[in-house]
């Protein structure tokens, strides 16, 4: 019951705020180099190794080859951690949020019970945040992936892009230490978008710096974006009621894509041998 009145309090993801910081930190020079690569490029396909789901109508996972396969046995936890995305802001109950869905259909492709998924998703947070939290649990628990949804609320509250290019950095390098994968899930699209031209630069930069990291993507921005290509209604199947938070279709696609990314829908890892 106190788990089911949090969901249900759950803050809306962050809006644009007047007195958003600007404050830059210094970045490192290949954050340098990916802010200068998405000043400068427009919105592309990526080049490396990538999965397409049925739920999306583009290549939904770049870089899936750096996954990690399931194991035969022993278990496998994965850390699902971000905003209100994350926690499932919009979805009708906790079961419908995309981590508590992924935990279902792994443990259903591979049936096996001993798939965890740990929901660490705090509505409204930025990365900064964020990446105070996810060096904690690392230090404290063991995961086999971490899955993390960032820059929604970076690019709405105006954060520099190179304050932010230094935060993906960050929450790299602190993957690659305690030696955890990393699958990123960049900005949601939605129809709302105040400066298209800001925000889609937030999403670059976030394909940029794990391209040029060799880390995965879930490029849930083009996903969205191609819902709405389709038919506006069709986007607004997949979102909640205030058009700008995932509803539990658009959640269960989010999981879809992931779960495909790991494991086929047949069971087998997706790039087993």
């Amino acid at each position: 019951m106190v788990l089911s009145r949090l969901f249900r309090a759950g803050a809306a993801e962050g809006r644009p705020s007047r007195g958003a910081s600007r404050a830059r930190t210094g970045a490192g020079p290949l954050a340098i180099l990916a802010l200068a690569a998405t000043l400068i490029a427009p919105l592309a396909p990526w080049t490396t190794p990538a999965l397409a789901s049925s739920c999306a109508e583009v290549t939904a996972v770049t870089r899936a080859d750096t996954l990690p396969r399931l194991p035969a046995a022993g278990g496998f936890r994965v850390l699902a951690i971000g905003s209100s995305s994350t926690f499932g802001t919009g979805a009708s109950a906790p079961s419908l949020t995309y981590p508590a869905r992924l935990e279902a259909l792994l443990r259903a492709r591979i049936a096996r019970e001993d798939v965890v998924v740990v929901n660490a998703g705090i509505p409204g947070e930025t990365a900064d945040a964020t990446l105070d939290r996810f060096a904690r649990l690392l230090a404290q628990e063991r995961f086999d992936l971490a899955i993390w949804q960032v820059g929604t609320n970076d690019a709405l509250r105006g954060v520099a892009p190179d304050e932010f290019a230094a935060r993906l950095e960050r929450g790299v390098a602190l993957a690659r230490d305690g030696r955890v994968p990393l699958l990123v899930v960049d900005p949601q699209y939605f129809p709302g978008i105040p400066d298209r031209v800001a925000y889609e630069r937030t999403v670059r930069l976030v394909g940029d710096l794990a391209e040029a990291r060799g880390v995965a993507v879930l490029r849930r921005y083009d996903v969205m974006r191609a819902w709405a290509d389709r038919s506006e209604a069709h986007l607004a199947s997949m979102l909640s009621g205030d058009r700008f938070h995932m509803g539990d279709a658009g959640y269960a696609c989010l999981a879809d894509l992931i779960a495909d990314a790991l494991v086929g829908a047949d069971g087998r890892t997706a790039f087993a041998e």
